[in-house]
C-alpha cells in the first residue's frame, strides 16, 4: 500500500494559513514556529498529525490545562492550514484525529 504524501507550503504562505486560524502573538512566538521548521518538506497524515500532537504538547508545557484543550479543539483548523491544499491528506488526518478519539 503506497502512503499518500504531499508537499507543505513554503514558510511565508504556511504562516499567513496559521494566523488565519489564529494569529494570535503567543501562538507566533512559540507555537507557530515549531511547525514551520517544517515548511515546504514532503509529509504524510501521520505526519501532518504528530507534527501538530509534538508542537501543541511543546507549547502547552507550563500554560493551563484549559490552553491544550483549545488547542485540540483548533486541530482541524491546523490541519487545513498546512495540507487543505491536498484533499485526500487533510481527510487521513482528519480521520487519524477521530480515530484517536475513540480510543
Amino acid at each position: 500500500m503506497t502512503v499518500k504524501t504531499t508537499i507543505l507550503p513554503p514558510k511565508t504562505l504556511l504562516e499567513k494559513r496559521l494566523n488565519d486560524v489564529n494569529d494570535d502573538a503567543h501562538l507566533n512566538e512559540r507555537f507557530y514556529p515549531l511547525i514551520l521548521k517544517r515548511a515546504g518538506t514532503s509529509i504524510n497524515a501521520y505526519g501532518v498529525v504528530n507534527i501538530l500532537m509534538l508542537s501543541i504538547y511543546d507549547y502547552v508545557e507550563g500554560l493551563p490545562s484549559i490552553i491544550s484543550t483549545l488547542m485540540h479543539d483548533s486541530i482541524g483548523d491546523y490541519i487545513e492550514a498546512m495540507v487543505g491544499h491536498d484533499d485526500e491528506v487533510k481527510k487521513d488526518a482528519l480521520d487519524l484525529i477521530e480515530k484517536s478519539k475513540k480510543q
